[in-house]
């Protein structure tokens, strides 16, 4: 099936809709596509990935130490039951939102979230 990516910026944060497998075949695509973006924020949207592996973790993993702040949007369930079985889950921030039927309107407002000092990944602000 593979990976399909479609991106939407504003500004310097970019929202990438991602589809299909997030596994080793893939993941250098989707790398290559957010470093081509010169976003500061990345906002993932990752409700429509079907499988995602280790390297999929991995590249989640490099591009929120490559970025400002990286936001997981609706992540899947097999998302996240690979983070939580590697207990990456407290690494990144999370939004569920409704973006299934996301068109070109501006982005979510989504700059709340603190950052985690020492490792550079986004987590959420305490409630």
């Amino acid at each position: 099936m593979g990976l399909r990516i479609e991106i939407h910026s504003v500004d310097d944060t970019a929202l990438l809709l991602v589809a299909g497998e997030f596994d080793v075949s893939s993941t250098s695509h989707l790398m290559m596509v957010v470093a081509a973006t010169r976003a500061r924020h990345i906002r993932l949207s990752l409700s429509h990935v079907t499988f995602m592996d280790a390297a999929g973790l991995t590249a989640l993993v490099r591009i929120a130490h490559r970025t400002e702040s990286l936001l997981l949007l609706d992540p899947a369930p097999s998302v996240m039951r690979l983070l939580e079985l590697t207990r990456m889950h407290n690494h990144f921030a999370y939004r569920w939102t409704d973006l299934a039927h996301f068109t070109n309107a501006a982005l979510p407002s989504v700059r709340s979230e603190a950052h985690h000092a020492s490792a550079g990944v986004a987590v959420p602000e305490p409630r």
